[in-house]
C-alpha cells in the first residue's frame, strides 16, 4: 500500500519501511500502531535515537534561549521545531533539520551577536551585500554542528518589493502565543495561523510541491486545537492570502481528507502563481528580477572564477605535494570580511566549475581558489583533505572552512561526518588568530 493511503485512513496495513524512512514520517508511524504491532519493534531504535538527538538540540537551544530572554530579545519559533515540541501528542512523531526563528532585523543582529559571544557559529548574514534576496537573516550551528538554528525576517521569501508578505508577517507574529521550553519562554504563531504558515510556505519554498509531513502537521495543528476549515478560510482572508489558501488546500486538506504528492508541472506552477499575484505577489517576478538584477555582479565574479580555477587545475597537476599548493593559494589582506562577498564567490566558483566542466578532482581547484580569494577578503579560511571508502574503493574531497565550520553554501556542511580528515592547512590569518590565543593563554597561567 502506499503511505499517501495509510496518512488518510484509506488503509489499515502499514506501508513499505523504506517509503516511511524516505518521508521521515517513522514517529508519526510508530505512534499510529498498537503498542504490540511487529512494525514498532523495527522502529523502535530510530525513534530512539530521534527522541536523544531532540533532547541534546533542546539542550543546546534553551541554553541560548535564556540568553535571549536575558536581553529582552522575543524569539518566535515555528515550523519543526515548534510543531515537535508543542503540538504533536510526541516530540519524536515530527523529525526536523534545523529551528527557525523569527525576529525584527534589530533582534536579529543582537541574537546572533549574543550566539556567536557564547560559542555558536555563524555560517552567513544577508545583512552584507550578498547577492539576491532572502528571508533569513543568519544561521547559527554549535561547534559540533548538531544543532543549526535559523535566523528568520520574514516568514516567506521576500525583497524590497514585498510589502505585502511583510505584513503577513508581522500580523502573525503579532498574534504569536507565548509558551515554555524547560522554563525558558517563547512565542509560537497561534493553531490558525501556523496552518496558514505552512501551507503558504510550500508555495514560495517549494513551488508548491507538497510532503507527506505536510498533511501529519495539519492534522496535528487541526486535533490539537479543534481548527476548522471555515476558521483557517475566514483568517487567510484577514491575512490578505485566501486565494494562497484555497489553492494549497486542493492537494493537501485534512479536512476533506486530501493529499497529493505529485509534483506540479510546471505550467501549472506558472498558473497558481498568476492566480495569487495579487495577494502575496510573484515568485516568478521576484525570481527573474533577483537575476537579471544581480547579472552584472554574477558575472564579474564568474569572470573571475573562470581564470582562477584555470590557475588553480595547472598548479594541481603541477604539484602533488599539498603543503606547497595551499601555499601558493594563501594571500594577505587587511579587508573586512563580509557575507556578502563569500556568497559572491561560492556562486562565482559554481558556476564557473560547471562552465568548465571540471571531472577530474574538482574538489580541489574549487577549493583552492576559495582559500585565495577568502584569505585576500579578509576570512579566517582552513583548506581541509578528507577520505573514505565506498563499496570498497577510496575516495577523498576537498573543501573550505571558515571560522572552523564548512561553507554550507558549497555543500559540505557535513563533509567532516563523511569524510576523515587527512590533511588541513590554516590560512595566515587563522595562525596568527591561533597563535594570539596560545600567547593569551601562556600569558594567564604566568601570570601571579
Amino acid at each position: 500500500m502506499s503511505v499517501v493511503e495509510f496518512l488518510l485512513g484509506q488503509r489499515v496495513d502499514v506501508p513499505l519501511l523504506n517509503e516511511v524512512q524516505a518521508l521521515k514520517l517513522e514517529g508519526w508511524v510508530y505512534s499510529q500502531l498498537e503498542v504490540e504491532h511487529p512494525t514498532r519493534k523495527s522502529l523502535r531504535p530510530t525513534i530512539l535515537a530521534r527522541a536523544a538527538q531532540q533532547s541534546l538540540v533542546r539542550q543546546h537551544f534553551v541554553g541560548l534561549l535564556k540568553i535571549w530572554n536575558k536581553a529582552g530579545l522575543r524569539p518566535m519559533i515555528f515550523k519543526g521545531f515548534a510543531l515537535s515540541e508543542f503540538v504533536y501528542v510526541n516530540s519524536f512523531e515530527r523529525s526536523y533539520g534545523d529551528i527557525d526563528v523569527l525576529f525584527s532585523l534589530e533582534e536579529a543582529k543582537t541574537a546572533v551577536d549574543l550566539g556567536r559571544d557564547t560559542g555558536w557559529l555563524e555560517s552567513c548574514r544577508m545583512d552584507d551585500d550578498a547577492l539576491g534576496y532572502d528571508h533569513e537573516f543568519s544561521h547559527l550551528f554549535t561547534p559540533d554542528r548538531t544543532v543549526r538554528i535559523d535566523i528568520h525576517l520574514e516568514l516567506l521569501q521576500t525583497d524590497a518589493f514585498s510589502r505585502k508578505r511583510q505584513r503577513f508577517t508581522a500580523a502573525i507574529a503579532e498574534s504569536a502565543v507565548k509558551v515554555e521550553l524547560l522554563g525558558e519562554p517563547m512565542w509560537i504563531p497561534q493553531p490558525v495561523d501556523h496552518v496558514i504558515a505552512f501551507l503558504i510556505n510550500r508555495r514560495w519554498g517549494d513551488r508548491w510541491k507538497r510532503k507527506a509531513s505536510d498533511y501529519t502537521d495539519l492534522l496535528a495543528l487541526k486535533e490539537q486545537s479543534v481548527i476548522t476549515r471555515d476558521a483557517v478560510l475566514a483568517r487567510a482572508k484577514e491575512l490578505g492570502c485566501v486565494k494562497n489558501i484555497a489553492i494549497t488546500l486542493e492537494t493537501c486538506d485534512p479536512w476533506l481528507h486530501i493529499l497529493d504528492l505529485q509534483p506540479p508541472s510546471r505550467l501549472q506552477q506558472l498558473q497558481w502563481d498568476f492566480q495569487c499575484a495579487s495577494e502575496l505577489g510573484s515568485y516568478e517576478f521576484d525570481y527573474y528580477f533577483d537575476r537579471i538584477k544581480n547579472a552584472p555582479s554574477r558575472i564579474a565574479y564568474l569572470w573571475q572564477s573562470i581564470g582562477l580555477l584555470l590557475k588553480a587545475i595547472k598548479a594541481r597537476d603541477e604539484s602533488a605535494d599539498l603543503n606547497l599548493l595551499v601555499a601558493g593559494f594563501d594571500t594577505q589582506s587587511h579587508e573586512r570580511p563580509t557575507f556578502g562577498k563569500l556568497i559572491k564567490w561560492c556562486v562565482g566558483v559554481k558556476l564557473a566549475s560547471r562552465l568548465l566542466r571540471l571531472q577530474k578532482n574538482p574538489c580541489v581547484p574549487k577549493s583552492l581558489v576559495l582559500l585565495r580569494v577568502l584569505s585576500r577578503d579578509g576570512f579566517a579560511a582552513s583548506f581541509v583533505s578528507g577520505v573514505r571508502k565506498v563499496g570498497g574503493v577510496l575516495e577523498g574531497h576537498a573543501w573550505i572552512e571558515v571560522d572552523g565550520l564548512p561553507l554550507e553554501i558549497m555543500g559540505d556542511m557535513n563533509s567532516p561526518n563523511l569524510f576523515k580528515e587527512n590533511f588541513r592547512y590554516d590560512n595566515w590569518l587563522l595562525r596568527q588568530q591561533k597563535a594570539a590565543r596560545e600567547q593569551e593563554k601562556s600569558a594567564a597561567v604566568a601570570a601571579p
